[in-house]
């Protein structure tokens, strides 16, 4: 088994990431509270090997660490963050709200979140089962006859321009922009797109002999480190993104929240983070139940925090090191 993980580890991490993408497309196939946690259970020869492997993927960051806050907003789903601060998110049967704004939409799915203030969200108008039509809080309703289907994934930008997936004649899902018409056309299957204020599109997708990736319009395949499941891109290029983490006893579980630049928001295989959303200064935005198996979820925030010189003597002195 430890020859097996040698010679194919980066193939066979490419194929749960794979697995884990294909997978994840499947997270709104409820508009309510549908939740899918994955794990993928490891041969017990291969596991110490896959822990090397693993942690050569997302290595310790010694510069700093996560401050995570539970905001006072509960059993909500898909928040979002802006520059301004401002949270937005949906709850069940009766749509969608704002941290700063109070109740915008009383129906929607999925806002996403600009910082000029625009939300956009996904509404059923009774087109055909499964089908929806993108709403704006500030232009109204955008398309019509059911243009993207419950499934699909979408962003918008402070200039109101907005990404989304739908598929093309071969079935493929493509990504288009409603200013630039479709963005991708080669055959495969396109994922997850976000855009920021310059205009880059970041989406996730399968390329062979390369595994699951993510995608950039102006910078091309991204390193590792974006992972291969956007949720969010800022304007300086950083994403936070689904990823996943081995479990001693489970082996690759996920949904776990990752940023390019820090790395996963909580290193434990065995807790997990739902949607997310982030801004410029870095903060992430995601839902989780507060303690595993529990029905009561609350939105958190994260903030990466960069202890100065003191802080470390602090700690230094108290023999952790």
């Amino acid at each position: 088994m430890a020859c097996f993980v040698i010679n194919v580890g980066n193939n066979y991490h490419s194929q749960i990431q794979k697995f884990t993408s294909e997978t994840m497309n499947t997270r709104y196939q409820n508009p309510g509270r549908y939740r899918f946690a994955a794990s993928v259970r490891l041969p017990a020869g291969c596991l110490l090997a896959l822990l090397a492997f693993a942690g050569s993927v997302h290595p310790a960051r010694a510069d700093g660490f996560w401050s995570i806050t539970q905001l006072p907003i509960q059993n909500v789903h898909a928040p979002v963050i802006n520059n301004s601060g401002e949270v937005v998110w949906y709850l069940d049967a009766s749509g969608i709200y704002s941290s700063t704004r109070g109740h915008l939409a009383t129906s929607g799915l999925k806002p996403h979140l600009a910082n000029s203030g625009e939300v956009v969200y996904e509404d059923y108008f009774g087109t055909a089962i499964g089908m929806y039509d993108l709403v704006s809080t500030t232009r109204g309703r955008l398309t019509f006859g059911g243009a993207i289907g419950v499934n699909s994934t979408y962003d918008v930008n402070s200039s109101g321009e907005i990404v989304y997936m739908q598929q093309d004649a071969s079935g493929n899902n493509q990504i288009f922009s409603t200013t630039r018409g479709q963005i991708t056309f080669d055959d495969a299957n396109h994922y997850a797109p976000c855009i920021n204020d310059y205009g880059e599109i970041i989406w996730g997708q399968y390329i062979a002999g390369v595994g699951s990736v993510t995608v950039s319009s102006t910078r091309g395949v991204l390193p590792e480190n974006y992972g291969f499941y956007p949720y969010d891109l800022n304007n300086l290029g950083d994403i936070c993104f689904d990823g996943s983490l081995v479990s001693p006893t489970a082996g690759y579980t996920s949904p776990h929240i990752f940023s390019s630049t820090h790395g996963p928001l909580i290193n434990n295989a065995d807790l997990y983070q739902w949607d997310g959303g982030m801004n410029d200064a870095g903060a992430i935005v995601w839902d989780a139940p507060v303690q595993p198996g529990s029905s009561t979820w609350y939105v958190y925030e994260g903030v990466w925090v960069v202890p100065g010189p003191a802080s470390w003597v602090l700690v230094s002195a108290g023999g952790l090191f």
